[in-house]
């Protein structure tokens, strides 16, 4: 395994330890859940290591929501906030320090959020709810916008640590 193979992978789990933290224990209780910082650290991580980032999502969700006392929506989580990563690596992927780009990948990644969970609750309790729910997703979706314009510039440290 060479150098830079061996960064990125210590990084994901960086992020991925990251994005449970902020999920499970930095949090705003709202009727429905939670909102909290996680999905800034799910841009943040795509952005600065790529489909990676797909995977420290992805994993962080997952324990996040254990961790939280959400485990049913554990596996959920594991699906929506890799997707989210996923989409923002590809809008990312050839326009780097685009902050246009930035703008509209996570607004792509919190439509994926909302969409996702509304589609999840459906299934698990019914229509109703999962629309009730909508605002409440919608409203940590907004948060995570603003939280992550706010780490675009962060997203230029990159060229420092040079992977």
């Amino acid at each position: 395994m060479n150098k830079n193979k061996t960064t990125y992978i210590a990084l994901t789990g960086i992020f991925a330890a990251a994005i449970c933290l902020s999920t499970a224990y930095i949090k705003i209780p709202i009727v429905v859940g939670y909102i909290h910082p996680g999905d800034s650290f799910i841009f943040l991580g795509a952005a600065l290591i790529g489909v990676y980032g797909v995977f420290a999502a992805a994993a962080g969700s997952f324990l996040a929501d254990i961790l939280a006392g959400y485990p049913m929506y554990a596996i959920a989580s594991l699906f929506i906030k890799g997707i989210m990563a996923l989409v923002i690596f590809v809008i990312l992927k050839n326009k780097k320090g685009k902050y246009l780009h930035c703008i509209i990948s996570l607004f792509a990644a919190e439509i994926i959020m909302v969409s996702g969970y509304f589609i999840f609750e459906c299934f698990l309790y019914d229509i109703e709810a999962a629309f009730a729910a909508v605002t409440f997703n919608a409203l940590q979706g907004f948060i995570s916008i603003v939280l992550g314009v706010l780490l675009v510039p962060v997203m230029k440290l990159k060229n420092i640590f040079n992977f």
